[in-house]
């Protein structure tokens, strides 16, 4: 038994090795496992962004990944919390056109997910036709660190407002619309994209009404990263024919965010959340029309590029989110150890059977050298040495043990010795000459 183990041995031992030293090598490539606790930054409790990230943690919570939200003032403080270090958010919602600047090399989108359209109210009294008719008015743009707030100064820098006047209030959600609706302040504009209920109060107040950007496509011009979209007429309410028309807006869209450094397999859950999320028909844009790889003030994740144009891969198509993420792996540590094992398969084989068969076979070189000393006529003495030898190549033949499948070699291999010997005892037998016969001849 420790004999055969010690042959075993010497034959897997040095596959097992090399086995081991590929999946090390192998193992090299693969991530450590995702977390399992993501931190995603929100906006106000009350608003969109935090409505869609509560959505985002209900669907990965069903794949086993707790997410926390952060709630922060907007777009801007979510931008400066993913831009932190050492890290303190891993993912957010941008709002398109706060992260312009190109300067952030660590982050990568995961494709735009929503319009965001700018809602501009005015007293009807001001008869306001467009932005610039509001120079010098009460105007609530958002507070610091809100995108709304971000957007707003843009386009009034645009129009010739001085952004650092007293008169652009930080005042947002319910304190602006409160303001507008008891006539505190003259106008307000809001970046959202589900205008209702938020701002229904509002569509439906005859003091107010809904400045069109009519302009469009000059905003654009200048401003890549807006598009225009159209509020129909009827769209707030049919039955009370609210807006009475159609509304030219201006809209940026909100963008999923995510460090680089982020865990890839988190990264491609996000994506399909964002499918399912998003994926459907929204009041500014139709079925299918997000996730987008357009309208993205950072690069796009390799892995979103990929799943927008051909889906998910074979794995996160039909298994859950961990199983996929284990079969990804093995696949990573399976194609090069494929590679080493398909040719030992086809090696291994006749390798082991030289080796069993060598054991066999070495005995024949000293049982054909006693056989050709054997030929011809011997004398007494030369045929009891061959005989003796051959009796210890017989001893040590007996101790060979090999895998039953290859005792017929090592049986022929103790039957031709015996050939041999049955051959010395036929051999003609020499007399030793006299030491002296030629001299007395």
């Amino acid at each position: 038994m420790l004999h055969h183990l010690r042959e075993n041995l010497r034959f897997y031992l040095p596959v097992a090795l090399l086995v081991g030293a590929v999946l090390a090598a192998a193992a090299q490539y693969v991530r450590p496992l995702p977390p399992r606790h993501v931190v995603m930054a929100a906006g106000p409790e009350s608003g969109v962004y935090a409505a869609t990230a509560r959505r985002y943690r209900d669907k990965l919570q069903r794949e086993g990944i707790t997410l926390e939200i952060v709630t922060t003032r907007g777009a801007v403080e979510n931008l400066e919390l993913l831009r932190a270090e050492p890290r303190r958010v891993d993912v957010a919602l941008i709002q398109g056109g706060v992260g312009a600047s190109g300067e952030d090399e660590a982050l990568e989108a995961l494709g735009s997910v929503f319009y965001e359209p700018v809602f501009l109210f005015a007293r009807r009294s001001l008869e306001a036709r467009r932005l610039a008719d509001l120079k010098g008015r009460r105007i609530a743009i958002g507070p610091p660190g809100s995108g709304n707030r971000a957007l707003a100064l843009q386009l009034l820098a645009e129009n010739g407002f001085d952004t650092a006047a007293p008169t652009l209030l930080p005042l947002a959600g319910l304190e602006a619309r409160t303001a507008l609706l008891q006539g505190t302040i003259d106008a307000g504009l809001f970046v959202i994209a589900h205008p209702l209920p938020t701002l229904n109060d509002l569509f439906r107040s005859p003091e107010l009404e809904l400045v069109a950007f009519e302009r469009a496509d000059a905003y654009r011009m200048i401003f890549p990263f807006l598009s225009a979209v159209t509020l129909p007429a009827g769209a707030i309410s049919l039955a009370d024919d609210i807006p009475p028309r159609d509304v030219s807006l201006l809209a940026p869209a909100a963008a999923l965010v995510v460090r680089e450094d982020l865990h890839s397999a988190i990264k491609n859950l996000f994506v399909r959340v964002a499918r399912e999320v998003h994926g459907g028909q929204q009041l500014f844009a139709p079925a299918g029309r997000f996730p987008s790889r357009e309208l993205l003030d950072y690069p796009l994740n390799a892995y979103a590029q990929r799943f927008m144009e051909s889906g998910p891969s074979i794995f996160a198509r039909f298994l859950p989110f961990w199983v996929a993420v284990w079969g990804e792996r093995a696949l990573i540590l399976m194609l090069p150890l494929l590679g080493v094992l398909l040719p030992l398969l086809r090696i291994g084989p006749p390798i082991y059977r030289w080796q069993i068969e060598r054991k066999i076979y070495r005995w024949y070189r000293h049982l054909a050298r006693i056989e050709r000393e054997a030929a011809g006529a011997l004398a007494p003495d030369d045929r009891l040495a061959l005989v003796g030898r051959l009796d210890v190549l017989d001893a040590r033949v007996s101790l060979v043990r090999v895998p039953l499948s290859y005792a017929r070699q090592l049986h022929d291999l103790r039957q031709h010795i015996d050939l041999v010997r049955a051959h010395l005892d036929r051999a003609p037998v020499t007399s030793a000459s006299p030491p002296n016969s030629a001299a007395r001849s």
